[in-house]
């Protein structure tokens, strides 16, 4: 009854037991937090074993009922919060997720826009460089047609002579 530790318990969770053996026995070892941890997994067998234990401490009158009840009810009232809080847990990792994924593709988007203000700056750079290129042959077209008419000119003066 002591290694459950049941709230109410007027003894104080002494470790008291007169255990007799009648023939042959294996002697088994088990500490206090191995069985709490085995016992989370199994809580019906929790459950069993405290009300057993509860019967036992009335039978002998060791059991205060008013602080078994208020242990009971903050037991209840603890489960409960912990459900909310994994639930809200839950919502909160989905909510993440979510966000997540909507960040990435907003993330994908504006590395496609960046990659097409990139490629027509580089375009227009290009424009640019072929523009300064072609100014020198309009130049030259330029030269040709002022000798022409340089020549027109001076072929005309000829006739005139």
């Amino acid at each position: 009854v002591s290694v459950l530790d049941i709230a109410g318990n007027r003894t104080g969770n002494r470790r008291t037991a007169n255990v007799r053996s009648l023939g042959y026995s294996d002697l088994f070892c088990l500490a206090k937090d191995d069985l709490l941890v085995a016992l989370a997994d199994y809580p019906e067998a929790k459950a069993t074993l405290i009300e057993r234990g509860c019967q036992l401490l009335r039978k002998d009158g060791l059991l205060d009922e008013d602080v078994f009840k208020r242990a009971k009810d903050t037991q209840h009232s603890m489960e409960d919060s912990i459900k909310k809080l994994e639930s809200t847990v839950e919502n909160l990792q989905s909510r993440l997720a979510r966000l997540l994924a909507e960040f990435s593709a907003s993330q994908a988007k504006l590395k496609q826009r960046l990659s097409r203000v990139e490629s027509r700056n580089d375009r227009d750079r290009e424009d640019e460089v072929s523009d300064c290129l072609t100014v020198p042959t309009v130049r030259k077209r330029l030269r040709s047609y002022e000798m022409k008419k340089g020549d027109f000119a001076a072929g005309s003066r000829h006739k005139t002579m």
